[in-house]
């Protein structure tokens, strides 16, 4: 694996800057302070001995992370490992078997300093796949168990359907319509439930219950020969428009199968509430709580049952605070998975192939993690796991 570019996003007085290596580079010339010692500073950066700081930020754009990215050549040998491993992880987290085209990507690896969380971040980057036309790839901020892709005449979470086909796509989108649809057709079926059994009791008739009959008929009902009131006939018109309501429900039940998304949106939402429930109801408790030890702390001389008391108090307002984060933290995640229930598919997928770069875990990126750049006298030999025997092509010197 050969070094072959170097991107400066913001390295010392580097920024925004790009490096070609070519096969006859064997050093650098330029006036002083031009940024040659921080060239090779940032390949020293690729070795653990040398680490992205703070103090790498340039002067010029302090806002900036210290960032370089590095970008390197892979013969025909690593190029067949990388896609090898990557062929395996995607035909078991994808619907797709062979949804990599060719072997033809790019290598990049990213060094970078996180002024938020004050520490380096290294991760390599696969991009340029080339993608089955017919392949969309699962958004990685869209990852969630609860949530399933129909495959087939089974479900699969989403989490083991990053690649999926057009094909699959459109029947889920008919799939999560259907499920909106037969909540629709549930909430009509109540309203019109309801509204007959008002009618029913207004004439003093006793209100039918759900039949098989009722159910399957998709016939309007006779007319009664009885001269009855107008309330009779209506109520009559809306006991067909239920046995026409409840066919169509049971005809989409049978379309949506074993995973209906509204019922699981139905259940976090009521998870969601009891958890607001609970965080109001522990927070009640707290100030109770909190007035009890302020009247405890403000009496001078207390005996021992009072001592005890306060001790027993704060204690209850240790374990109601951590109960009350530990309900948020649930409170927050429900939230979460109730927002990707309840969005189009068409949000969770994208055409987007740079998106699988995210999904990549470690096991399939490890054969490419370098090792220490080894100093060779006044050159630098880059050496890279598995692939140590390669030589320096582009020995650097000053």
């Amino acid at each position: 694996m050969e070094l072959k570019k170097i991107y400066f996003d913001a390295f010392k007085s580097l920024l925004n800057k790009e490096l070609i290596i070519t096969e006859g580079c064997v050093g650098f010339v330029g006036i002083n302070e031009s940024g040659k010692s921080n060239i090779l500073e940032a390949i020293n950066v690729l070795g653990s001995a040398r680490r992205l700081q703070l103090s790498d930020t340039p002067k010029m754009e302090k806002d900036n992370n210290p960032s370089i990215r590095y970008e390197f050549a892979l013969n025909a040998t690593e190029r067949t490992k990388v896609i090898t491993a990557m062929q395996h992880w995607v035909e078991e987290n994808g619907l797709v078997k062979k949804a990599l085209k060719s072997s033809t990507f790019s290598v990049t690896y990213h060094v970078e300093y996180n002024k938020i969380n004050e520490e380096e971040e290294r991760y390599y980057e696969l991009s340029e796949f080339n993608f089955n036309k017919d392949c969309l790839v699962l958004r990685k901020d869209k990852k969630n168990e609860s949530y399933k892709i129909k495959d087939g005449d089974i479900f699969v979470p989403i989490n083991q359907a990053i690649i999926i086909s057009k094909t699959t796509f459109e029947k889920n989108k008919e799939h999560f319509e259907n499920c909106i649809a037969l909540e629709k057709l549930n909430d009509e079926i109540n309203t019109k439930e309801l509204e007959i059994k008002e009618i029913a009791e207004s004439e003093g008739e006793e209100v039918e219950k759900e039949t098989t009959e009722v159910v399957e008929s998709s016939e309007d009902p006779k007319p009664s020969t009885d001269p009855g009131s107008k309330k009779t006939i209506e109520l009559t018109a809306r006991r067909g428009e239920i046995g026409r309501l409840r066919k169509a429900k049971i005809e989409l039940e049978d379309k949506v199968g074993d995973f209906d998304s509204q019922s699981l949106i139905k259940l976090y939402q009521k998870l969601f509430s009891e958890s607001e429930s609970n965080i109001t109801s522990l927070q009640a408790e707290v100030e109770t709580v909190t007035s009890k030890v302020a009247q405890l702390v403000g009496i001078e001389s207390r005996d021992d049952a009072q001592n005890s008391e306060l001790t027993t108090n704060q204690e209850l307002l240790k374990t109601s605070n951590k109960q009350i984060q530990a309900e948020k933290k649930k409170n927050k995640d429900y939230e979460k998975l109730l927002n990707i229930l309840n969005e189009p598919l068409s949000d969770k997928y994208t055409d987007d192939s740079a998106e699988l770069n995210k999904h990549i875990p470690s096991e399939v990126i490890n054969i490419l993690t370098p090792k220490r750049p080894e100093s060779m006298g006044n050159k630098l030999c880059l050496t890279y796991n598995p692939f140590s025997t390669i030589t320096p092509r582009t020995p650097l010197s000053m």
